[in-house]
């Protein structure tokens, strides 16, 4: 079924990553899960929800609240065909705002190659193997982009 809002909208990790601390490793599984999914405009057409997200940004930011779903004994971080059951422990990491909005192509995030196994200490990949294939199929799609756009630009040079 096709997203109502991308404010109101849960995303979900498939892929389980662990969490380090005094040496011990402990699977989660993430969820951003949004804070107020009223006065939601409602649009059609084309871009109907990054024309949506547009017009809720204009009046205030779009907050999700940041959780770990924590795995026990029996659940598998390395399978992401297997949802975890609903009952796991779940603690908030943080919040995510979004204040601002720009164009894709004219955003900062247009020349960053987005790799989820790439992370901050504490934090460690599973042994996934679609989270292992997922960081070279990024840097082919981050490739193939920038060819594009510099493609275009240097056609564009040479008018």
């Amino acid at each position: 079924m096709p997203a109502d809002s991308f404010s109101a909208e849960t995303y979900h990790s498939i892929n389980a990553f662990y969490l380090h601390k005094n040496n011990t490793k402990h699977a989660v599984r993430w969820q951003v899960v949004p804070e107020d999914a009223a006065d939601i405009p409602d649009t059609a057409g084309k871009n109907a929800l990054q024309q949506q997200l547009i017009a809720q940004l204009s009046k205030k930011p779009v907050v999700f609240d940041w959780q770990f779903q924590f795995a026990q004994d029996g659940d598998d971080p390395d399978n992401p065909a297997v949802k975890w059951p609903d009952e796991r422990k779940t603690v908030s990491a943080g919040k995510l705002v979004i204040t601002d909005w720009q164009e894709q192509l004219e955003g900062q995030c247009h020349s960053v190659n987005f790799d989820p196994n790439v992370l901050p200490d504490g934090i460690s990949a599973s042994d996934d193997p679609i989270l292992k294939a997922r960081s070279a199929a990024y840097a082919e799609s981050y490739k193939r982009r920038a060819i594009e756009v510099l493609g275009g630009a240097l056609q564009g040079d040479n008018k």
